[in-house]
Parts: structure tokens; C-alpha cells; sequence
């Protein structure tokens, strides 16, 4: 308990964004470990890294000992599926905690896809059949993208199977609360209002679509070198077995306003882009 003498209780860290009470020695501890994974990445070990390495889960390899790789439902099974759950765990606590993302269960975040769905990714270019793709779990309904320096990882895609999204109509800071206009009384379904006061506009009518993207995060100290739009890319080209997932098929999850900003910027287009709800 903390005695309330007037003075401010709470600080926001102008470096890591996170909100804690300096007095509080628990708070101050987690700020400290929050503060650091934020700006230096966070550290899965050596041993994880060679376990994903091991286990083909490596799907882009750059420069200076970085790579992404990926983990979905079939790697938590088996000796090591524990701890790969518990470190990925670990890495989108942090992402959520910097987002203010609401937080995705255990078994919500490996559980699988439908039959299906699953027909419908062997319609679109798996070759395997729908028996053999069930069994072997080819069709959890999430995959991490882990862009990882050394052991740490700097970057994380959280991407998800989902069947439709909104059209983004506009973009205006304006938004906030308007109701929709006389011209296109039944264009708009609602505004999906974004820090700052800044809004989009989405159609009602929703479009198919294929891929999710439901959180994306890079370290503080590894921002603007192109880590997130080298996750989005291997999101697209690596989610469905044999197919390269076109980006009009593509949305992302009531994103920030810098999400915001690297959606527009990766798809190349201010509007006409497509969120969904999670």
C-alpha cells in the first residue's frame, strides 16, 4: 500500500513508455527489466535459437548474425514445445505490454483452424491432403515471426488466418466522431478511433481475406532499419505452404498510429488497405 500525499504517484518512462511507481520496489524491478528488453532486444538464449535453427524454422537470412524465424502450433509439441511456448510467451508479454494489446490466451494462440479453412489453404496451393495436414498440425491459427540478432529477438510479427476485413476509406484526423457523410450514407460501418485523435474510416461491407496481421513490434534502439517491413514480407510469403499471400489479402488489427503509418507505407497506398477486428 502506498500513502497518498499529493505528489505524483505514477511516472511515465519517456524511453520505454511504461507507466510504474518509482517508490514501489517490485514496480521499479519490472520497469527495469521492461526498460532494458524495450531498448536492447529480448534474450532467448543460445540453446532456443539453435533449437529453431535446428528445426528449419528459419526463413530469411540477413547480415550480422539475423534471421527471422518462425514458430506456429506443430513447434510447442514434443520434449521441447514447453519451452518454446514459454519464450514466446516472454517476447509478446513485452509486445503487449508496450502496445496495450489486449492479451491472447494460451490455448487461443495455439489452437488450430478449422476443416475448412484447412481445405480452402489446400485449394490454394498446399499439396498434401486434408487427412495428412490435420494430423500433422500444418494448420495452427497463429505464427510468430521472431527477427532475431544473435539470441535476442528485436522484431516480432504475430500473424493469424482469418477470413474477411474492412476496406480503409480514408485517413483524416478529423474523424473522431463523425458520423458518416450524406454522399455515402451506407459507405461507412465505423471510425476506428487511433492515438492522437486520428481515425479510419472502413467500408461496411467486408472483403475476403486471408492474413492477419495481429501485433508487430520492433526493439526501441532497432527502429527505422526495415525490421518490421522484412517481417511483414516473410508474413506474406512464408504464412501459407507454396503460396506467396497477395497483399490486397492482407489487414492489420485496429492498428497504432504508427502501425498505422507502416501499413500505409509497406502497402504502398493511403487508403484501400484493410483492418479486421480481433
Amino acid at each position: 500500500m502506498t500513502i497518498d500525499l499529493g505528489g505524483p504517484l505514477q511516472k511515465r518512462c519517456r524511453v520505454c513508455g511504461m507507466e510504474y511507481i518509482p517508490s514501489n520496489a517490485e514496480d521499479s524491478a519490472l520497469h527495469k527489466k521492461f526498460h532494458a528488453q524495450n531498448l536492447g532486444g529480448i534474450e532467448l538464449g543460445k540453446g532456443f535459437v539453435e533449437s529453431v535453427r535446428a528445426g528449419g524454422g528459419v526463413v530469411w537470412t540477413g547480415d550480422d548474425e539475423t534471421c527471422v524465424a518462425v514458430v506456429e502450433k506443430k513447434d510447442t509439441l514434443g520434449a521441447r514445445g514447453a519451452a518454446m511456448k514459454r519464450r514466446v510467451g516472454d517476447v509478446l508479454e513485452v509486445v503487449r505490454t508496450e502496445l496495450g494489446a489486449v492479451e491472447i490466451a494460451e490455448s487461443e494462440l495455439w489452437s488450430s483452424v478449422s476443416t475448412k479453412e484447412a481445405l480452402d489453404v489446400l485449394a490454394q496451393g498446399d499439396r498434401v491432403t486434408t487427412s495428412e495436414a490435420v494430423k500433422a498440425n500444418r494448420f495452427g491459427r497463429f505464427k510468430i515471426y521472431l527477427y532475431l540478432h544473435g539470441s535476442k529477438c528485436i522484431g516480432v510479427c504475430l500473424a493469424e488466418r482469418i477470413s474477411h476485413a474492412y476496406k480503409v476509406l480514408e485517413f483524416d484526423d478529423q474523424l473522431q466522431g463523425a458520423e458518416p457523410t450524406a454522399a455515402k450514407p451506407d459507405a461507412v460501418a465505423s471510425c476506428i478511433i487511433m492515438p492522437k485523435n486520428l481515425a479510419i474510416s472502413i467500408a461496411k461491407k467486408p472483403d475476403d481475406a486471408m492474413l492477419g496481421i495481429s501485433r508487430i513490434w520492433t526493439s526501441t534502439s532497432y527502429r527505422k532499419q526495415g525490421i518490421a517491413t522484412t517481417l511483414l514480407d516473410c508474413a506474406a510469403e512464408n504464412f501459407l505452404y507454396g503460396l506467396r499471400v497477395d497483399k490486397q489479402l492482407i489487414a492489420f488489427s485496429q492498428p497504432t498510429e504508427s502501425g498505422g503509418c507502416l501499413a500505409r507505407r509497406w502497402l504502398a497506398t493511403k487508403n484501400g488497405w484493410h483492418v479486421y477486428t480481433e
